[in-house]
């Protein structure tokens, strides 16, 4: 009798357990049927970089089958072009940590954010798998970008409007620009420090829209009040353009652009690498177009006295590196006539 009761125990038992099993597997086909359903891509990668669950989305985006994708590592698909990614995929295995990044898609010319979180064991706590998820933000980016172009006309006017305050600084933005992307390319600086050295020239003496007219276009030498309000163009330039996020890197430059090598610059006294690789750059070709152009309170230096100058700074108020460099793009460029010894 015991051992019929035992057994009709264990079929109780056995029924429970088929019926969890039932459950879970409708949960888990629900699941998958919300994922499939997504318009965002999902997928899980094992710590072998292999593909254990695919949406239709990601399938879709690939133009390749389940069977096609399933089993297949991440690197096999889509080497070389995502070894960023693979580390990505390495350091959310290493820390169990999720990791954010946007990425631009040249095969399908869209723009997406992924997301990377771990996966973990339920009994050891392990990070077994990660789970990507992919939010096309194209269109978002193409709005960022069309409101990012309107501000920085905006900024750009008014960089304009300041240079015409004072007939002798007209063009001086855009010459300034031309010898700092000249040096820039010389010392084979990055595609993105060029652009934060272009945009940067542009706004550099954004900051003088606080300063009166009367210290700007003064013919004589500025007393020590008006040489100090001067002086905080640079800082004020800064403070405007830090409050727009797609300027971040654009301010420390705007702001220490007249820092020196030698540390008796403004506004902070920052000296040799304390200062940013643009700034230091902008610094030299800014005082380059103010020696070869005229200004209310002198005419333009001559060739020699330009040289002689930069020579005298290297060390000083200009990066050795830097005066060498130019002094060789103002010949190879011929940005002054031909000077014996140069």
């Amino acid at each position: 009798m015991n051992n019929k009761k035992d057994y009709t125990e264990l079929i109780k038992e056995l029924d429970k357990y088929k019926l969890k099993v039932k459950k879970l597997k409708e949960n888990e086909e629900r699941i998958f049927s919300m994922l499939d359903a997504s318009r965002d891509s999902i997928y899980l990668i094992d710590r072998d970089y292999r593909y254990v669950f695919v949406n239709n989305e990601l399938l879709s985006r690939l133009g390749l089958t389940r069977k096609q994708v399933l089993g297949k590592t991440f690197v096999e698909l889509h080497a070389p072009y995502e070894k960023e990614f693979v580390e990505m995929v390495d350091q959310v295995f290493k820390t169990g940590k999720s990791i954010k990044q946007e990425h631009m898609s040249k095969r399908l010319n869209k723009w997406f954010l992924r997301t990377i979180s771990p996966v973990k064991n339920c009994n050891e706590g392990k990070t077994t798998e990660v789970v990507v998820v992919s939010k096309d933000i194209t269109e978002i980016k193409r709005a960022e970008d069309a409101l990012k172009s309107v501000y920085m006309g905006t900024i750009k006017t008014l960089a304009r409007i300041i240079e015409s305050r004072d007939n002798y600084t007209k063009g001086h933005s855009d010459r300034v620009t031309k010898y700092a992307l000249l040096i820039a390319k010389d010392l084979h600086l990055s595609e993105n420090e060029m652009k934060t050295i272009k945009t940067a020239c542009q706004l550099h003496d954004i900051g003088k829209i606080g300063i009166p007219d009367y210290i700007l276009r003064k013919t004589g030498k500025l007393s020590s009040e008006e040489w100090e309000k001067m002086k905080k163009h640079s800082s004020k330039g800064a403070e405007m353009l830090s409050n727009l996020d797609f300027l971040n890197e654009i301010a420390p430059v705007i702001k220490y652009h007249h820092e020196r090598y030698d540390g008796k610059g403004y506004p902070d006294g920052l000296s040799g690498e304390e200062i940013p690789i643009e700034a230091r750059i902008i610094a030299i070709a800014d005082a380059f177009d103010a020696m070869t152009s005229e200004r209310s309170y002198r005419g333009a230096l001559s060739s020699e006295k330009i040289i002689e100058e930069l020579v005298k700074g290297a060390g000083s108020q200009f990066f050795p590196e830097i005066v060498d460099i130019f002094l060789q793009v103002i010949k190879k460029h011929k940005l002054l006539p031909e000077l014996p010894g140069l």
